[in-house]
């Protein structure tokens, strides 16, 4: 039987990822407006955002059957750009060294899972929401690409993605959103919970929130 204490911690882990991946869907239903030329690492995130907004706005995938093909499409993008297992591995922090090989197999793709479930869910809440490009810093293979998420209310929302070159490519490890890092709010969650608990039951809780017919490999 879980502990209050245990489901506390989760319940707080559930609301801080939906959270997050409200800011990160966000920015990725942005509309864009002109912007002057973009820094290898800004131009990575706005290529996804082309095309996932492509398929967002396909009317062949809006009609009734079509829902998985479009789901299908948008997670193989994001696959693409965003790293799973370093995102995975560094919301686990030091408790990543306590994870078997066999664990580490199965907890990336449930991790992987979960943010994507809370991501799918808030695309369906497009809005065109405007994003300002507003540079990027890079260093030694790093970069954190900065804009600004313009909403209906013309509120400004910061947010930062956190990068880093793998092979030719630029890949999310990290967002942050008006400072908040999403890597670290799992790493404290992930924390809390191993406290006063073990790995197999963080793996099973977030067994439980694995969407159904997600893919059991996510991009590394």
């Amino acid at each position: 039987m879980r502990t209050m204490e245990e489901k506390v911690s989760m319940r707080r882990l559930f609301l801080l990822c939906a959270a997050a991946v409200t800011m990160i869907a966000a920015v990725t239903s942005a509309a864009l407006g002109a912007d002057a030329v973009l820094g290898e690492a800004t131009a990575a995130i706005r290529d996804t955002t082309d095309k996932i907004l492509a398929v967002i706005r396909d009317p062949e995938l809006q009609k009734p059957g079509t829902e998985t093909e479009r789901r299908d499409r948008i997670r193989r993008l994001c696959d693409e750009r965003f790293a799973w297992s370093e995102m995975a591995r560094r919301s686990m922090g030091r408790n990543w060294a306590k994870l078997s090989e066999a664990q580490r197999q199965e907890f990336v793709p449930l991790f992987t899972g979960l943010v994507y479930q809370a991501y799918m869910d808030k695309v369906a809440d497009y809005k065109g929401d405007k994003i300002v490009y507003n540079g990027e810093q890079v260093e030694e293979g790093y970069s954190t690409v900065s804009v600004a998420v313009i909403t209906e209310k013309n509120t400004e929302i910061p947010v930062q993605y956190r990068m880093i070159k793998d092979k030719e490519r630029w890949v999310v490890y990290d967002v942050s959103i008006e400072g908040v890092s999403l890597v670290n709010n799992y790493r404290t969650q992930f924390s809390e919970f191993l406290t006063n608990s073990t790995v197999d039951k963080l793996i099973a809780r977030l067994r439980e929130k694995q969407p159904q017919g997600a893919p059991a490999v996510p991009a590394s």
